[in-house]
């Protein structure tokens, strides 16, 4: 047994009571259990063969312990949101709005758990353990985090902010944050899910979220993942929509060490929307992996997928992208892309995108494109006197904002923006360059 599993399970035999009780207790047992039986992905995983864990395999992660941090700036600034923080997984009060939370249909898991033991087996039908083990991981430690229940045309006047920020630690810990959504018919709101972490930060984040929408809700999501370039996250994403519901997902993965992110959204209504934009960054030796997978499984329903990538150094990036139409799906509109572009020699993108098709009246689109930046828009930039530098990353940065300007918060899109700035290539000076 690899050092990785066997701290996993002392962490299990340790961790607290379960709110809830004894109900709670034999759901993270019997998950534990399916777990260990199927134990980490190895070569031989389909689901997983761009992936290995092998640098992690080795390391030994801890329990978090409550830290206090005295200094509120971290995360999004100035963001008008419902703001609910946790530090190293465990809820800090101190830095949350917590009079917010009851008024707006906002409970933490550990209290709704204790209300409710029976959210322990979640919104939606268990995925395959097989497949999605670290979803099944995630439901042996339930404990921290957020559950949102929205009533039938209750709309949330602000976005709900859950940030999980990672502070430095002497050893490397394990948090496994869990965020249920249950929006009723006609309902509105806004989520910003935030993953963040301190420079050099080699902790191990394993979370997961479950949107539940009934028909007519309108739910936007946001998942930002910024943490440090030494940090483990592994996140797992399960929707599903009903007639006439709308889901609009953005996804923006640019940290990690090793980061990936496994969606599966069922469209299970007539005039259910949903929209995947997902926006990668991968530098250095990082390894970035993104799945989707979007089940068609009644007529009249359309989505859209639209990832991009940026990839430099010895980097390598993963999209596998499916969109299943199934037997008596008719109607059903489907159209994914993903491009990518490669800034280095030693860069690198594995992307697989898919259409299943089992019914005959449909409109669906699928296309991939990997490459580098186009010597045409170079050439026209630099006639205009743009310096050769200043037109490379223009362009790279044009590449990624076409993503960036979709989100709908202006806030957000700003501070997504600086954070490119920051990030890409010879851009560190650029902010006079773009509009922010």
């Amino acid at each position: 047994m690899s050092a990785m599993l066997e701290s996993l399970q002392d962490n299990f035999s340790r961790q607290a009571e379960a709110p809830g009780g004894e109900p709670v207790h034999q759901v993270r047992a019997q998950a534990m259990k399916k777990f260990l039986d199927n134990g980490l992905p190895g070569p031989r995983d389909e689901y997983w063969k761009y992936t290995r864990l092998r640098a992690f395999e080795k390391k030994d992660f801890g329990l978090p312990r409550e830290k206090t941090i005295s200094e509120d700036n971290i995360g999004i600034q100035n963001l008008d949101a419902i703001r609910v923080v946790f530090v190293d997984g465990i809820y800090s009060p101190v830095l949350s709005d917590e009079t917010a939370l009851a008024e707006n249909g906002v409970r933490l898991l550990a209290d709704a758990l204790r209300d409710d033991p029976g959210l322990a087996e979640g919104l939606l039908p268990q995925s395959d353990e097989a497949t999605h083990r670290f979803a099944t991981l995630n439901r042996a430690f339930q404990a921290q985090g957020v559950v949102l229940e929205l009533k039938a045309g209750q709309e949330l006047s602000r976005p709900l902010y859950l940030l999980f920020h990672s502070p430095q630690t002497s050893q490397g810990t394990v948090s496994h944050p869990r965020v249920l959504i249950k929006a009723g018919s006609n309902s509105k709101a806004t989520l910003i899910e935030h993953y963040d972490g301190e420079a050099d930060t080699a902790g191990f984040c394993n979370a997961l979220t479950e949107i539940d929408l009934a028909s007519g809700a309108q739910f936007t999501h946001y998942r930002i993942q910024t943490e440090s370039d030494a940090a483990l996250h592994l996140g797992s994403f399960f929707a599903r929509q009903a007639e006439n519901s709308r889901l609009v997902s953005h996804n923006l993965s640019l940290g990690g060490k090793l980061a990936r992110i496994n969606m599966q959204i069922e469209l299970l209504g007539r005039g259910a929307e949903l929209v995947l934009n997902g926006l990668y960054l991968a530098g250095g030796r990082q390894h970035i992996d993104n799945h989707t997978l979007v089940n068609h499984r009644t007529p009249g329903a359309v989505s859209f997928q639209d990832y991009r990538g940026i990839i430099d150094g010895k980097a390598r990036a993963v999209f596998c992208g499916k969109a299943v139409v199934h037997v008596d799906a008719q109607q059903t509109e489907a159209r994914q892309s993903n491009r990518n572009l490669l800034l280095s020699e030693g860069a690198e993108i594995d992307t697989q995108p898919v259409l299943e098709i089992y019914a005959d009246d449909v409109q669906c689109s699928h296309g991939a494109t990997v490459g580098r930046l186009d010597n045409d828009a170079l050439f026209y930039l630099r006639t205009r006197g743009v310096s050769e530098e200043e037109a490379l990353r223009l362009l790279t940065f044009a590449f990624a904002e076409d993503v960036v300007l979709r989100l709908e918060n202006q806030t957000v899109r700003d501070a997504i923006t600086r954070h490119l700035i920051g990030r890409l290539p010879d851009l560190e000076d650029a902010e006079e360059l773009v509009a922010i």
